[in-house]
Formats: structure tokens, C-alpha cells, sequence
């Protein structure tokens, strides 16, 4: 039973795969609450065939809504569309080592969040063109910034860039 279970579980994350939109906050815990009482009631009633069937439809249903509860956490921390652009004063820890480019260094930054500011995500990835300036992990900065969101290219086979920062939790680049 156990091994069905977890197959079902993945397989309740593997159906969010094929939805084209993340589903709403409401949807998604009307959907978990309806699979809890659906496994209690399924629990009682342990001899009856249909009892297991909907156990396991239960139990897709839970992992369907813990994949999309993930999907939508980490989706909201993102830099708005209007924020795009514009100069912002950060504060943080440089998360990385910084990579020497040719005019200067790139490097991921840690933002500590500030009361009464604009929105930033928590993990940018940043480039720093000017000067001999050295900066080294774990070191505490602040900047002002102009952030942009992750935009990838669209061709079959091509590295994409949105994708690369959404694995690495990097939310925004400037």
C-alpha cells in the first residue's frame, strides 16, 4: 500500500506538469481539504474495494495541491512588471562567488527584506562593471540597483536563460 501511495503522490505532482496555468490559492485549498476528508472517510470504511480507490484518488489529489502550493510560493517572489526598470536601494550579502567577466563581475546577492520599501526578491542576480572593486561572499553590501525579470529565449535545443534562474531561485538580474 505504501508503494501505490507515493506512485499516486507523484503522480498527483506529475498532473500539475500538464496544466498550463498554476491554479488559484482557493482552488488549491478547497482541493487539499476535499482529499483529507476524502482519505478519513476512506479510512474508515478499509475493507471496501472502492474504499482504496479513493484513497489513492486522495492521495493524487494531495500531491497535486503540494506541488501547485510550491509552484505558487515559489512564483511570487518576483520582481513586479512595473518595478521593472527602475533604481532601488538594496542592502544584502553576496550569496556567491563572483565570476570575472570581461568589463567587470557577476555574482548572486542575498536581499535582506526593509519595512515600507518597493518589493525585491530575496535572490538577485547581480553584474558590477566598474573599477578594480573587490567583492567577496559572504560580505555585506549595498547597492542601488535597476532590476529586470528573467527573460529567456524561445528556441528548441538553446540554453534558457528563465529557466537557469528559476532552478537557482534568482528571481531578478541587474
Amino acid at each position: 500500500m505504501r508503494a501505490a501511495a507515493l506512485i499516486a503522490f507523484v503522480c498527483g505532482v506529475c498532473l500539475l506538469q500538464w496544466q498550463a496555468t498554476l491554479p488559484s490559492a482557493i482552488s488549491i485549498a478547497f482541493l487539499a481539504c476535499t482529499a483529507v476528508i476524502t482519505l478519513a472517510v476512506s479510512g474508515w470504511f478499509r475493507g471496501h474495494p472502492a474504499a482504496r480507490a479513493s484513497g489513492l484518488l486522495a492521495i493524487i489529489c494531495i500531491g497535486f495541491a503540494y506541488a501547485a502550493a510550491h509552484a505558487t510560493w515559489r512564483m511570487s517572489d518576483e520582481l513586479a512588471p512595473d518595478d521593472e526598470g527602475r533604481d532601488v536601494a538594496i542592502t544584502g550579502v553576496v550569496a556567491s562567488l563572483p565570476v570575472k567577466l570581461e568589463r567587470g563581475v557577476r555574482f548572486e546577492f542575498d536581499v535582506q527584506p526593509v519595512t515600507g520599501q518597493q518589493k525585491v526578491p530575496s535572490r538577485l542576480l547581480l553584474g558590477w562593471y566598474s573599477g578594480d572593486t573587490v567583492v567577496q561572499p559572504a560580505e555585506r553590501w549595498s547597492f542601488t540597483v535597476r532590476l529586470k525579470r528573467p527573460h529567456g529565449t524561445m528556441n528548441p535545443g538553446g540554453f534558457d536563460f528563465e529557466a537557469w534562474m528559476l532552478e537557482r531561485n534568482l528571481r531578478a538580474s541587474g
